[in-house]
């Protein structure tokens, strides 16, 4: 009787090991699902930090953002100027997914190198510091899109990222949101409306 009694507290003790076990088996695998899609977020967001603090203007290539594309020169190494372009391509399956592009600027033309850096991407705004008007500069405001072209020829002082991505099963999901000054930047101008 007794030998029962040991083997089925034995077989209960066991029973409840596996349950915890397994619940924390469930958890660690989020947790790391989470983990993983925070790691492809920051490694993302610092390498456009990193392009954009290295952006140069260089005529022809002009510094344009707008909803979901981005593109603008930028020193690789010290002198190799690239053109570097960021874009939001549709992904297989839905959602979005932030892609790098990277192309020598040099004498010869240079293969496009095309790099799918962050899936998931359900939302990925930039937007440009500026100034209403040419003589005050006191109240900052934040453009959705820059043209150097409109802008004299000049890429932007400051960036705001504002990221959303979605980690499918893993968890709810990720919002970023980061501003990058630009040293060699220049305060963009919303012209004045007229009455």
């Amino acid at each position: 009787m007794e030998l029962v009694i040991a083997a089925g507290l034995t077989a209960m003790m066991a029973t409840a090991v596996v349950v915890v076990l397994g619940r924390g088996l469930t958890a660690w695998k989020r947790t790391d699902g989470r983990l993983q899609k925070i790691f492809e977020l920051k490694k993302s967001v610092s390498l456009f930090e990193k392009d954009l603090r290295n952006a140069a203007m260089f005529d022809p290539l002009p510094f344009e953002g707008k909803p979901g594309e981005w593109i603008f020169a930028s020193s690789q190494a010290p002198d190799r100027l690239s053109a570097v372009g960021y874009r939001l391509a549709p992904a297989p399956g839905g959602g979005m997914v932030l892609e790098r592009t990277v192309q020598l600027l040099d004498r010869e033309p240079q293969p496009v190198a095309v790099k799918q850096l962050l899936s998931g991407v359900k939302e990925a705004r930039v937007q440009y510091a500026a100034f209403r008007g040419e003589q005050e500069k006191k109240n900052l405001e934040w453009m959705d899109a820059w043209d150097s072209a409109v802008q004299n020829k000049q890429i932007p002082k400051g960036i705001r990222l504002t990221w959303v991505v979605s980690q499918g099963s893993a968890g709810p999901d990720i919002s970023f949101s980061e501003e990058i000054w630009i040293p060699q930047g220049e305060w963009g101008v919303i012209p004045n409306e007229t009455a």
